[in-house]
């Protein structure tokens, strides 16, 4: 089963720049390929700074970390690694199992709407299924990047990737989307499964962009 691993790296106050610096002149040629394809990258505008999210895509989860044991194995990975401490506060990695194709080709100016919610227990592939049967709906408002459920069986938590114009388009376009009736009509049904939701607006880190 394709996996996606979606990788942050949350930097000290005022250390993003030189992350982002490491990470265009070692960091993404030491790994791409090597541990995972690069799928993207994404430095936070809106929401907790400081954050550089990046996608890496695995043949399956046994791979992922095969790749992630023989990668953390390397010396000029490691190296590169203890370059990037000091200017980290903290590390983290997610495997996700795409619910559908990678979607669009996206330019430098978007911005993305990361959105993660967390549902009531065993409830992840019944939010899923009836999402997919409302996203031809959705879609007529705006693209969809991803949409992921954790790879790990029985985890509760919807993650999912929206690219837009402008943040004045995704005020209009999601206002636009709530007066629909047969989204208003999934809504009705889906809030009763959430727990929590977390929106955190995303930019492209210019020059890194995969099509």
């Amino acid at each position: 089963m394709l996996i996606h691993e979606l990788c942050t790296q949350e930097a000290k106050p005022g250390a993003l720049p030189q992350l982002l610096a490491q990470f265009r002149a070692e960091g993404l040629s030491l790994r791409d390929g090597r541990c995972g394809i690069f799928r993207g990258a994404w430095t936070t505008e809106f929401g907790q700074l400081n954050q550089l999210f990046t996608l890496w895509e695995h043949a399956d989860a046994a791979s992922c970390l095969a790749a992630t044991e023989a990668l953390h194995a390397s010396a000029d990975w490691m190296a590169h690694a203890r370059a990037c401490a000091p200017l980290l506060h903290s590390v983290s990695s997610t495997l996700l199992a795409p619910q559908r194709a990678l979607g669009c080709a996206y330019d430098e100016g978007v911005v993305f709407d990361l959105r993660e919610y967390d549902l009531q227990p065993y409830m992840g592939q019944t939010y899923s299924r009836m999402l997919a049967q409302v996203m031809p709906v959705r879609l007529g408002f705006s693209k969809n990047f991803c949409i992921w459920l954790p790879a790990a069986a029985q985890a509760h938590r919807l993650v999912h990737l929206w690219p837009y114009e402008s943040i004045a388009q995704r005020l209009a376009l999601r206002t636009a989307l709530a007066a629909h009736p047969e989204w208003k009509a999934f809504v009705e049904q889906a809030v009763p499964m959430i727990v929590r939701q977390r929106s955190t607006l995303v930019r492209p880190v210019p020059g890194l962009l995969v099509r």
